[in-house]
C-alpha cells in the first residue's frame, strides 16, 4: 500500500510539472517595427541579452533587450522574466523608484495631457514622460513600466512629437499590452 501511494504521488508531481505553462522564448514577446511609424528600424544585431542591474535588485531568469531608431528618435524595449510573482511584484516596486526619479537636467515627469494611456490589462504599470531642457520642445522621452505575471517590460521612448504623433505611441503600448496579456494573473 505504501508503494502506491509512492507511485500515485510521482505520478501526481510529473502530471503537476507537465501541465505547467511552458514559457515561450522571450524574444519572441518583444515588439517589431510594424507598430512604429515607417522609417523606424531595430538594431541590426536584433535582440540582445541584457546587463545585469548594476546596483542589485532582484535577479532575473532571462532577459532580452532590443533597441530602435529613426531620424527622429530613438527607443528600446527590454523583457525580464523573474522565477515567481511575488519576486516580479517586489522588483516592479524596486525599478519604478529608479526609472521615476526626478533629475535636475531632465525636469519633472508628467503624463502630457496628449499621451492619457492607460493599461486595462497590466498588474500594475507606470507611464511617465519628460521634457529635457537639454531637447527642445517638442522633443519628448517617455518611459512605460510594467508587470505581467512573471515578466517585467521596459519600454523607453525618446522621440519628437511633431514627427511622431501621440496616437503613434499609443498603439505601441498597446501593442505590448496585447503581446503580454497571455502571461497576467
Amino acid at each position: 500500500m505504501k508503494r502506491l501511494c509512492i507511485l500515485l504521488e510521482v505520478f501526481l508531481l510529473a502530471f503537476a510539472v507537465a501541465c505547467q505553462p511552458q514559457s515561450p522564448p522571450i524574444e519572441s514577446l518583444l515588439i517589431t517595427t510594424d507598430v512604429f511609424p515607417s522609417g523606424w528600424l531595430a538594431d541590426a544585431e536584433g535582440p540582445q541579452p541584457s546587463p545585469s542591474a548594476p546596483f542589485g535588485g532582484i535577479r532575473s531568469i532571462e532577459r532580452t533587450l532590443l533597441f530602435f531608431q529613426s531620424t527622429t528618435g530613438s527607443a528600446f524595449e527590454e523583457i525580464e522574466r523573474f522565477r515567481n510573482h511575488e519576486e516580479t511584484k517586489q522588483e516592479f516596486l524596486y525599478q519604478k523608484t529608479i526609472l521615476f526619479k526626478e533629475d535636475k537636467d531632465e525636469g519633472p515627469y508628467i503624463i502630457p495631457d496628449e499621451l492619457p494611456y492607460q493599461s486595462s490589462i497590466a498588474e500594475q504599470y507606470y507611464f511617465s514622460c519628460v521634457r529635457p531642457s537639454y531637447y527642445p520642445y517638442p522633443y519628448l522621452g517617455c518611459f512605460y513600466l510594467a508587470q505581467y505575471g512573471p515578466y517585467i517590460v521596459k519600454f523607453h521612448i525618446g522621440w519628437n512629437l511633431d514627427a511622431m504623433g501621440a496616437d503613434k505611441l499609443e498603439k505601441i503600448l498597446r501593442t505590448i499590452d496585447e503581446k503580454m496579456a497571455p502571461y497576467t494573473q
